[in-house]
């Protein structure tokens, strides 16, 4: 009986190289479609607690950042699956894109003043580190895959 895993990891390289960015991807949608939703409700909690505007404008700035983010990873598999995405732009569209998300997180953490982001939606704080792992990891994880295909004689595998 093969797994789910087994299935994902079999063939030759480029099969592999191709599901796992598949996979990464898919990870990354669906995280920040989780972020953005929950940068939603960070708004709307900064809005109605005594926090100053100059922390709001950034979360909000955070927010309109994530909607366009979740909106380019829409355009960036699009024009992987059709073919017409080159190495190089995937490559930098992979380094944008864990630059934004690194470098929101933290935003967050200054806006909070070093408190978990979590912690304003009363999570606890594993809770809170778990979420942010999550959050991080996909973005990361593809960012080193590519790197890594990079440094090989192949380049980059978009197929």
């Amino acid at each position: 009986m093969n797994s789910i895993y087994s299935g994902l990891m079999s063939g030759d390289s480029t099969t592999k190289t191709h599901n796992r960015l598949s996979v990464l991807f898919g990870l990354q949608f669906l995280v920040m479609l989780l972020r953005t939703y929950i940068a939603l409700i960070q708004i709307f909690y900064l809005m109605f607690s005594r926090m100053n505007i100059f922390g709001s404008f950034f979360i909000l700035g955070n927010f309109l950042g994530d909607v366009v983010l979740l909106v380019l990873l829409l355009v960036e598999m699009h024009k992987r699956a059709v073919g017409k995405l080159s190495a190089e732009a995937f490559y930098k569209l992979q380094i944008g894109k864990t630059a934004w998300v690194v470098g929101g997180w933290f935003v967050l953490l200054v806006v909070y003043r070093g408190a978990l982001v979590m912690m304003v939606l009363e999570w606890r704080v594993w809770g809170s580190v778990v979420f942010d792992v999550l959050y991080i990891a996909p973005f990361v994880g593809a960012l080193a895959l590519v790197v890594k295909q990079r440094r090989e004689d192949d380049g980059i595998i978009l197929l």
